[in-house]
């Protein structure tokens, strides 16, 4: 029997690598029907619970971004009014020059997901 050990920097990037691998294609296809553009940003009710969560890991707090804020409303405006989630919307549309333009610094990732029971 053989075992592996990963030390922690070798686990984050093989967790690093499967995100990658699954942002890869990622795009949902159901469309959203009726869904309004006008959105609300709910980070600051929500981050509070993130960062308990990462506290009980031994992780350090996450802080707002306001550059990052603004692009992720933006982004979840164009998906809502297009009715789908996408990453990328046309075929013109990138998601490094949709972040630059907002001033988010890089490297940047983007998590968007549809239908979750909790």
């Amino acid at each position: 029997m053989t075992s592996i050990h990963l030390s922690r920097r070798g686990l984050l990037r093989l967790s690093g690598l499967a995100f990658a691998a699954g942002i890869a294609g990622c795009t949902t296809t159901p469309r959203i029907a009726g869904t309004p553009s006008n959105g609300e940003d709910e980070t600051a009710s929500v981050l509070p619970l993130v960062n308990q969560l990462r506290a009980k890991n031994g992780l350090p707090p996450l802080a707002i971004d306001p550059a990052a804020q603004t692009a992720a409303l933006f982004q979840a405006k164009r998906m809502a009014s297009a009715g789908k989630m996408a990453h990328v919307m046309g075929m013109t549309d990138s998601f490094g020059a949709r972040v630059k333009a907002s001033g988010v610094r890089l490297p940047a990732a983007e998590n968007i997901a549809s239908g979750q029971q909790s």
